[in-house]
């Protein structure tokens, strides 16, 4: 198939759920208010409709600069339910560790994101007492 034929077909595919309200995204946010360095904790939510865990296949930290910090993958490379919790640099079941854990930097913006179906993702930031922040 040409491009010119697929591309329709992509961004329908695409635009669909969104014009009949189903949700993309999974959810990731700061565990708690009280996170601090070296590991601080995160929760990824599934939304309502995938039951009460989440599903990916991989985890990601990248820096502002856009370099990877950390990266798991799911071991086999398939979507299945996953921690609900996640600890920063710590291994998870049934994944494996691509990039091993870099140590998070004070001053340092960061982004962790879930990918499987469903892309979930969460800016934070290590501020100067060592506490992380949900970036804004």
């Amino acid at each position: 198939m040409r491009c010119s034929m697929r591309c329709p077909i992509l961004r329908l595919a695409l635009l669909l759920p969104l014009a009949c309200g189903c949700e993309l995204l999974q959810t990731v946010e700061l565990a708690s208010r009280d996170e601090r360095l070296p590991s601080p904790a995160f929760v990824v939510s599934p939304p309502e409709d995938e039951g009460p865990r989440p599903r990916y296949h991989t985890v990601r930290v990248v820096d502002e600069d856009g370099r990877t910090v950390w990266h798991l993958r799911a071991r086999p490379f398939s979507e299945e339910n996953a921690a609900s919790r996640l600890v920063y640099g710590e291994p998870l079941a049934r994944f494996d560790e691509v990039v091993p854990a870099t140590p998070l930097e004070v001053g340092g913006s960061y982004q962790l994101s879930v990918h499987g179906r469903r892309l979930g993702t969460t800016r934070f930031l290590v501020v100067e007492d060592g506490s992380v922040r949900a970036a804004r």
